[in-house]
């Protein structure tokens, strides 16, 4: 297994620890968008600096968490703050949603 892929699936392994949560749709919300968040039904968050491995977002106004919860009926998980290449090691992207199963497509 290369070094990024083993890198996604500790920090998943250390998400699965915190959650049992099991989104259908991901989300990443960046600047100006991290608001819609907490519209909607929030069921549990977790912290990135919480995750082991997991890059810390570094942008200011970032909040730095995934939220758990519901769009209408959806289960969604909502990245409140991403994680930039030039705020972490640039390892993960999109990545640790999709490594997070959703159903939902890229």
């Amino acid at each position: 297994m290369n070094q990024v892929r083993e890198k996604l699936f500790s920090c998943l392994e250390s998400l699965k620890k915190k959650t049992d949560f099991k989104p259908e749709v991901a989300l990443v919300l960046g600047s100006g968008l991290g608001d819609y968040a907490e519209h909607i039904e929030v069921k549990e968050t977790v912290d990135y600096k919480d995750l082991e491995g997991f890059p810390v977002s570094t942008v200011a106004g970032h909040k730095g968490r995934f939220v758990f919860g519901y769009i209408g009926s959806v289960p969604v998980v909502i990245m409140q703050g991403r994680v930039h290449a030039h705020s972490s090691d640039g390892t993960f992207r999109s990545k640790e949603a999709d490594s997070h199963e959703c159903s939902g497509g890229n």
